[in-house]
């Protein structure tokens, strides 16, 4: 019996992945200034920094999954899938302690912080879905003697 070959991932998936990394960055670059604006405009000092914390956490958060992604595109499925369920455990964990450690700090605003990871959770999830509807990838591939 020979060993399950893990499926190569599709040229257009790649493509479409490596598409949205870059959107998903453009959009930090530019919400980061934005966002510390608005914060600033509302809540002085304070809402500065709850934007910036709310963003950094939601770069962390999904920036990993955008690398574990990539990284787990050549794996089989049930390593990926380990992959993935590793990978979340670790992010949920950390996000659990760093919100915890900075929970007693006053120099943020909290609800600067929520309404950040709200908002840019939503136009990430959003970017993503848009990115993989509009990316035109295959549901099977043709082999070469088709």
């Amino acid at each position: 019996m020979t060993a399950a070959k893990p499926a190569e991932p599709t040229a257009a998936w790649l493509k479409a992945m490596h598409t949205f990394l870059r959107r998903f960055l453009l959009a930090f670059v530019i919400a980061l200034p934005v966002g510390v604006l608005i914060g600033w405009l509302i809540g002085g000092s304070k809402g500065a920094w709850g934007v910036v914390l709310g963003l950094a956490v939601v770069l962390c958060f999904f920036g990993v999954s955008l690398a574990v992604a990539l990284i787990g595109a050549r794996l089989s499925p049930q390593a990926l899938g380990a992959l993935v369920l590793g990978s979340y455990l670790v992010k949920i964990t950390l996000l659990i302690i760093i919100l915890a450690a900075v929970s007693g700090f006053t120099f943020y605003s909290k609800a600067a912080l929520g309404i950040t990871v709200l908002v840019s959770t939503i136009c990430y999830l959003a970017g993503e879905t848009y990115t993989l509807m509009k990316a035109r990838i295959p549901y099977v591939e043709p082999t070469k003697a088709d």
